[in-house]
């Protein structure tokens, strides 16, 4: 947690931002990780403590309830970005820079796990046939995920450092930069989990069919229909993703909209 922090002197971290940087371990990660987080970032404040008389741990009296965590089953979250906030969220993305910018854009669009896409290696774009090969998912599977021509622009802008096979490098400060953005976007009480949750709700404002909307998040087929039905729904999941991408960017350029969506 205290990489996700990003570059702050000890002094200059607060509650507030500690209480973010653990709902985002949570969202990610889960309840026991994040606790684990907390009682390790406890234990450096404490340390760092001892000799600065002006310290006082922003982690103290911190409990679980105070970051939102349930029990595992219970008390999922539910937000979901509304038009305005996706518009200003957006827009905001691009002045976070590399690797953020493009991050944030492409977690937006694909709905893609954070740490799924934060970690994905230039080998594993096809650029020919315009898919992300994503060897292991969260869910153990590979994954191929469609790609748009805006997709594609954004990652072909990303700068290619000499010898780094992925993408973005090694990502940290999460936390941090999400704060910054929320400071940007003047968009607050979500988590980057809820980008993903937002993409799978437009699509269903899109009338896109269940089996293909699940399939856009990665997820399995269940029950017996998983077991005969082995389609890999490529072209439909591509055809759902350009949808949402153009409201997306229909928002963003009214002048642009091609995509009018039921509430």
């Amino acid at each position: 947690m205290m990489a996700a922090l990003g570059p702050l002197g000890v002094l200059e971290i607060r509650r507030s931002m500690v209480l973010q940087a653990l709902r985002d371990i949570q969202a990610a990660h889960g309840n026991n990780a994040a606790q684990v987080a907390l009682v390790v970032a406890g234990k450096v404040f404490d340390l760092a403590a001892v000799g600065l008389d002006d310290l006082i741990s922003p982690t103290t009296g911190i409990k679980p309830i105070h970051y939102q965590i349930a029990k595992e089953g219970e008390g999922d979250r539910s937000r979901i970005l509304d038009d305005p906030e996706i518009v200003a969220v957006w827009n905001a993305a691009p002045a976070l820079g590399y690797p953020f910018g493009p991050i944030y854009q492409l977690l937006m669009l694909l709905g893609l796990r954070r740490d799924e896409l934060a970690s994905i290696e230039w080998s594993w774009v096809d650029w020919e046939n315009r898919v992300l090969n994503i060897p292991k998912s969260k869910g153990g599977i590979p994954l191929t995920i469609p790609l748009s021509d805006r997709c594609l622009s954004i990652l072909r802008a990303v700068p290619r450092i000499h010898r780094q096979d992925t993408v973005f490098g090694t990502v940290t400060s999460w936390s941090w930069t999400k704060a910054k953005l929320d400071a940007l976007s003047g968009v607050t009480d979500w988590v980057t989990h809820d980008l993903r949750r937002t993409m799978r709700s437009g699509l269903a404002r899109l009338r896109t069919d269940v089996v293909v909307a699940e399939m856009c998040l990665g997820h399995r087929q269940g029950g017996i229909i998983g077991v005969y039905d082995r389609h890999q729904y490529l072209d439909e999941r591509r055809e759902a993703l350009l949808k949402w991408e153009q409201f997306v960017l229909g928002l963003v350029d009214p002048a642009s909209k091609v995509v009018a969506l039921r509430a």
